[in-house]
């Protein structure tokens, strides 16, 4: 499994085929759904207006990606707070969450 930078970086690679591209944007979602898989694919479908046919419209992908990456640029840095503060609860004896995590909430 790759991280979501590189397959995003596969998804705006206008030289790969379409289907390529496509699946480099199941596992951005994969990486990234903060409803849920297929909830967040289902928003990325609508949102981004991806038709049936990716030839009609090759730019719903990038769309689609850039959603998924500004989703990312708020939800991880707020991971990433909760997590330093859970090793330090952790580290002071608490171990049961306080608060539930801020992706859920």
């Amino acid at each position: 499994m790759t991280s979501f930078p590189a397959q995003a970086r596969r998804v705006r690679d206008s030289t790969l085929s379409p289907q390529r591209r496509l699946y480099a944007l199941r596992e951005c979602a994969m990486h990234c759904a903060p409803y849920g898989f297929r909830a967040t694919w289902h928003h990325l479908v609508v949102a981004a207006r991806i038709p049936r046919s990716l030839t009609d419209d090759l730019d719903a992908l990038v769309r689609a990606v850039d959603e998924l990456q500004r989703t990312r640029d708020v939800v991880v840095p707020r991971a990433q707070e909760y997590a330093a503060l859970r090793r330090r609860e952790t580290a002071t004896g608490r171990r049961l969450p306080r608060t539930s995590p801020p992706w859920n909430s």
